[in-house]
């Protein structure tokens, strides 16, 4: 069934950017070594199996902890162990197995998980649940997927709702084109059915760009039969996919800051979280590969790869590059990080690599100038209401200046807050009570605020001070909601 989401006020839909990856995707990248964390996305930090001179095949489990909330670690290429210690990987340190890649090595040396078969619905949940579990399947989001390996904060039973995401909200992600291409729309929608079966015909949601018309279409027809999962389609704004937009608008229930959709009984899984899972329960195949969207001006062509976790962005990057003076970010434009260090590993939640031409100097004279190509909250640009394609760089494009009470910032906020507000009272060190009770916990670090800003003040980054802040002072973020979610 097919139904429209809620609306959220707020937010922005980002359209027509030079640099957004196209509709092709390039397999069979293969590094030269892998630095992979003993550290999932979910969960704790896992003792290594192995020690440095092992021979390892793909796929074979590296990393593995039965007494913490965890999920094994495995092996993404066939290889030599070159040596195990901590790395800083993205500001953390980390403990990090680092092989050599095999020359030779290829599918044949895949180590796969045993039992897994193509008719899976003769398997019994907790065949299932431990094929999830061997084949990393299970620590591939935020929360994980609970099973009864202590792969997620949560019980399976304490499962009530499933929300999939992949509404293309945000600049340079995946396409669903791509994701669900060839086998992969029968491989996700057979995923779903099997997690309906493993939490005992829970609610699916499946929030997706409303604008794919055709393929909605096809996924719909591929689910019949597949009572309780419903398509939600919604309008590509972002920040639809955070879970603080996604449990109102989707199941219009209340969103307490300070938590995860977990706590609440919710489930929030990805499009290759699904497929990956469909793979390791039907054929062993352990989740090892991530396929990720080049995005940015940056790139000599945007498409998308397909890598084995580990692989060095270096790697990826080598040869693609247009010039020297890049800015290379990891997953978003808007709350991604800036990738220092280009030695440093892709991971398992890794979606994009965008490349961002380093532009420091506005150029002579930028106020005259008529912003074809800038992108405009307002209709100070004909880029606004003309059919081009915007660039971004790293330029700012003006100079911070004091605010101009545009309120840009809170027709854009979708939570329903004051940032012009909020940034004054941090700019000024007046961290109060009247902080929290402009709902600065209600923040969910979006960054919009800081993009449409026009006088170019960090709004989001102060925000982020003060609820640093008023924590240190020793204030508990309130239980305050979205606000503006529509009927």
């Amino acid at each position: 069934m097919r139904k429209a989401g809620r609306r959220f006020k707020g937010g922005y839909s980002f359209k027509n950017f030079k640099g957004t990856p196209s509709e092709k995707i390039q397999r069979n990248i293969s590094p030269r070594q892998v630095v992979i964390p003993l550290k999932r996305m979910s969960g704790f930090e896992v003792q290594s199996l192995v020690s440095a001179g092992d021979t390892v095949k793909a796929g074979q489990i590296i990393g593995k902890d039965d007494e913490t909330v965890s999920s094994p670690v495995h092996a993404s290429v066939s290889g030599t162990v070159a040596s195990i210690g901590k790395r800083d990987i993205y500001g953390e340190k980390t403990a990090c197995v680092c092989i050599e890649k095999n020359g030779n090595s290829g599918e044949d040396d895949l180590e796969r998980a045993e039992g897994a078969v193509k008719e899976w619905d003769s398997l019994d949940n907790g065949k299932i649940e431990e094929l999830i579990y061997a084949t990393g399947v299970s620590g591939l989001d935020s929360a994980g997927i609970p099973t009864k390996f202590n792969s997620s904060p949560v019980q399976p039973e304490d499962v009530e709702e499933i929300i999939i995401a992949e509404s293309e909200s945000d600049l340079f992600q995946p396409s669903l084109g791509v994701l669900l291409a060839g086998d992969g729309l029968s491989e996700f929608t057979q995923g779903i059915r099997i997690l309906k079966k493993l939490f005992h015909n829970r609610p699916v949601h499946l929030v997706l760009n409303g604008e794919r018309k055709q393929l909605l279409k096809e996924i719909e027809k591929s689910l019949q039969g597949c009572d309780g999962a419903d398509i939600v389609a919604v309008k590509p704004k972002y920040p639809q996919d955070a879970e603080q937009i996604l449990v109102p608008t989707v199941l219009g229930k209340k969103y307490p800051a300070g938590y995860q959709a977990i706590n609440l009984g919710i489930l929030i899984l990805s499009v290759q979280t699904i497929i990956s899972l469909y793979r390791g329960v039907t054929e062993g195949v352990p989740a090892i590969n991530r396929i990720i969207a080049l995005g940015g001006e940056g790139f000599t062509e945007n498409l998308h790869v397909e890598v084995p976790v580990g692989t060095a962005i270096r790697e990826i990057t080598e040869g693609r590059m247009r010039g020297e003076e890049n800015r290379i970010v990891i997953n978003s434009v808007n709350t991604g990080k800036q990738a220092d260090d280009i030695s440093a590993p892709v991971l398992w939640h890794t979606t994009a690599l965008i490349a961002i031409p380093e532009v420091p100097e506005e150029g002579l004279m930028p106020f005259a100038m008529p912003g074809f190509f800038k992108d405009s909250v307002s209709v100070t640009f004909p880029s606004r209401f003309l059919p081009v394609r915007k660039k971004l760089n790293t330029n700012i494009h003006g100079e911070e200046r004091a605010c101009l009470q545009c309120g840009f910032c809170i027709d854009v906020c979708p939570v329903g807050i004051y940032p012009n507000l909020l940034h004054r009272y941090v700019e000024r060190n007046i961290i109060e009570d009247s902080l929290a009770n402009f709902g600065i916990f209600s923040c969910i670090d979006c960054n919009l605020c800081t993009y449409v800003c026009t006088s170019k003040l960090p709004l989001a980054e102060n925000i982020r001070e003060g609820k640093k802040k008023l924590v240190e002072e020793g204030f508990e973020a309130r239980a305050e909601v979205p606000q503006g979610i529509e009927s």
